[in-house]
Parts: structure tokens; C-alpha cells; sequence
């Protein structure tokens, strides 16, 4: 049983590999004022 209250956000990500976004904190240490995906646009050649 863990002793903290952790929290997790998660962000379902467009990219089509499936990879998404998250961070697990600690609720009691932590106040989430908002969260959001920005986008970053990478080269066609993956470079």
C-alpha cells in the first residue's frame, strides 16, 4: 500500500505509433492548476 496519494494525468497523444503522455505526483505535495498537449512539429525524415 503506498503511503502518498498519487496522482496521474494522461493525454491520449494523435501520433499513430500509439505513444501518449502522462506523469504520476504526489496529490498532497502537488496542485494541478491545468494540463495540455502542445503540439511540436517534427521533420518528414524524422531529423
Amino acid at each position: 500500500h503506498l503511503k502518498r496519494k498519487y496522482t496521474i494525468i494522461h493525454q491520449e497523444s494523435p501520433d499513430e505509433r500509439g505513444i501518449d503522455c502522462a506523469i504520476l505526483f504526489d496529490a498532497s505535495r502537488f496542485t494541478l492548476i491545468r494540463s495540455e498537449m502542445i503540439p511540436i512539429a517534427l521533420p518528414e525524415n524524422g531529423k
